[in-house]
């Protein structure tokens, strides 16, 4: 009886303690800063940008669970920068092809191989701006 009333007695401790504490895990949102970062980067339109904006991208789809949301402005962005790459005279097919890669890894991406098509056959400007 004893032994009963002692395992009830702990038990009953046990149950009636502290609740233990829950660990709640605070996900910061550096994925996220750094997707806006990388959009406006690529919103401001010159070749340095589009450079910082394409370096941020490709951390970004780096990460599996961010793919299906940086894939298209990834490619947005790699199609803009592999066209002033063009315009300014840089004729390196790497940010075109890394662009087709992505478009090639995500079948929602299909319809930006046109124009990806279009801008690999724009030849190099090595004269600056035509007027």
């Amino acid at each position: 009886m004893r032994l009963t009333a002692v395992f009830l007695a702990t038990v009953l401790l046990a149950a009636c303690g502290q609740a233990p504490k829950k660990v709640v895990e605070v996900r910061v949102a550096e994925d996220d800063v750094a997707l806006a970062r990388a959009a406006s980067l690529a919103g401001e339109g010159h070749y340095a940008a589009f450079k910082k904006a394409i370096g941020l991208y490709r951390t970004l789809y780096g990460k599996r669970p961010l793919r299906a949301k940086v894939a298209a402005p990834y490619v947005q962005t790699g199609l803009l920068l592999a066209l002033r790459e063009k315009q300014v005279g840089l004729d390196s097919p790497a940010t075109l092809d890394e662009a087709l890669a992505v478009i090639d890894e995500n079948t929602f991406l299909a319809a930006y191989r046109d124009a990806a098509l279009i801008i690999a056959a724009i030849p190099a400007s090595s004269r600056g701006v035509q007027r």
